[in-house]
């Protein structure tokens, strides 16, 4: 039996669709659907969902338990744009810790303390007299060799005159003695540049025999005392600072030797 579609075209019993616009075939009412077609079942209906189970411990006639707190959104949950809450801030400090740390500080202040006032006592009676002492010991050298150069131009103007310069003459001493300073005009500039001091900023003492043949040169030493009551026919060490240096015709008869000390006070 031929059928009829929707654009009113007919069509052959076997057809399943219209020839003309394609449209499928209608099925019959009440009845069974066309050949090639399969009935579908309606889905099952859904049961309900079973309410959640109540918890242990409580009566089922009692208060419902609170709802559970929804989680914390995370860092990336947070939609862009979302105002961001400020950071609390840190918790403060407790009393004790303060006071902790304060006591601290202050123990530390007093042992720096101590130890610059140990520091400064250790220098002053124990590195200072060295460091005094050894400036002494090279005072000592150098008043040696200051010697042997005013010795030097003393020769020079012997060869030269005959004999050693003669500022005046004392009757009662071997030699007459004078500050070397007064033998400035016949030494500078010919001789020597210019006369010099001791280390210590004392004069050097002169002295030269009455026939002007032999000369002596004297050091006071460290306090600028000159207590040598005669020359030393002998040559002579010495080991206090206060001690006088003699240089007499180009020899040492006094000079300090070995480990030296501060005899006077």
């Amino acid at each position: 039996m031929e059928w009829t579609c929707e654009c009113g075209a007919e069509n052959p019993e076997t057809g399943q669709f219209c020839n003309q616009c394609g449209a499928p075939r209608p099925a019959p009412e009440g009845g069974p659907p066309p050949p090639g077609e399969v009935e579908t079942a309606p889905p099952p209906a859904q049961a309900p969902p079973a309410p959640p189970p109540e918890p242990l411990g409580v009566a089922p006639d009692g208060p419902a338990p609170p709802p559970p707190s929804p989680p914390e959104p995370s860092a990336e949950a947070v939609p862009p744009g979302a105002p961001v809450a400020a950071p609390l801030p840190p918790p403060a400090a407790k009393a004790g810790k303060k006071r902790g740390c304060l006591i601290g500080s202050l123990v530390g202040l007093v042992a720096l303390l101590f130890f610059c006032i140990l520091a400064a006592v250790v220098g002053y009676f124990y590195i200072r007299p060295r460091l005094g002492q050894a400036a002494d010991r090279a005072r000592q050298a150098q008043a040696m060799v200051t010697m042997q150069a005013v010795a030097g131009a003393l020769e020079s103007y012997k060869n030269a005159s005959g004999g050693f310069p003669a500022p005046g003459h004392n009757a009662d001493s071997y030699y007459s003695i004078v500050d070397l300073s007064s033998l400035s005009n016949d030494l500078t500039p010919q001789y020597i540049k210019a006369l010099p001091k001791d280390p210590w900023g004392h004069e050097y003492q002169y002295g030269v025999s009455q026939d002007n043949q032999s000369f002596v040169l004297i050091c006071t030493g460290s306090d600028g005392v000159d207590s040598l009551r005669s020359v030393p026919d002998v040559p002579v060490l010495t080991h206090c600072y206060e001690d006088e240096i003699v240089l007499e015709d180009g020899q040492f008869m006094q000079k300090p030797a070995g480990e030296q000390k501060h005899c006077k006070k």
